[in-house]
């Protein structure tokens, strides 16, 4: 009877065991969303601290739904900001790459940016011509490339 009981404990205590390392792996396997809340993604996203203050990005109101907000940012400063911040560029589409890519332009530097094809029927552009768009940084296999929502000629 004695070795009945202390086996049965022993046997809860490996099962306590066990569930608290299921919880914690879950934990990990879910991106910490255990650890965090609940929450799967971050609420408020804010410039890299290598864009340096005087040059700090403007912010305006993006995605209101998800919580987000968008960067109005230079190509030099999009180049330092973090996987999926909105971000808002002024300058040019200089090069078609091809597959829905593009070079654009502005003068701090240059980016590669992905947009689909849907898009720009909606709006004639040149090379050359001044245009607004809006996106996210994606960075793809170590590469950065800003994923286009929205075009407009300036």
């Amino acid at each position: 009877m004695v070795v009945s009981v202390e086996l049965n404990n022993r046997l809860k205590i490996i099962a306590i065991i066990c569930t608290a390392v299921f919880l914690v792996a879950l934990g990990v396997f879910l991106g910490g969303t255990f650890f965090r809340g609940g929450r799967t993604s971050p609420v408020h996203f804010a410039p890299s601290p290598s864009v340096p203050l005087a040059d700090s990005p403007e912010v305006r109101d993006g995605d209101s739904k998800r919580g987000r907000e968008m960067y109005n940012v230079t190509v030099e400063q999009a180049k330092s900001l973090p996987n999926d911040t909105k971000v808002l560029l002024t300058g040019n589409i200089t090069e078609s790459l091809g597959d829905e890519k593009y070079i654009f332009r502005d003068p701090t530097g240059e980016i590669m940016v992905e947009m689909e094809r849907e898009l720009l029927r909606h709006v004639s552009v040149s090379a050359g011509d001044s245009v607004e768009i809006s996106g996210e940084v994606d960075i793809e296999r170590r590469q950065l490339i800003i994923d286009v929502e929205n075009i407009r000629k300036k």
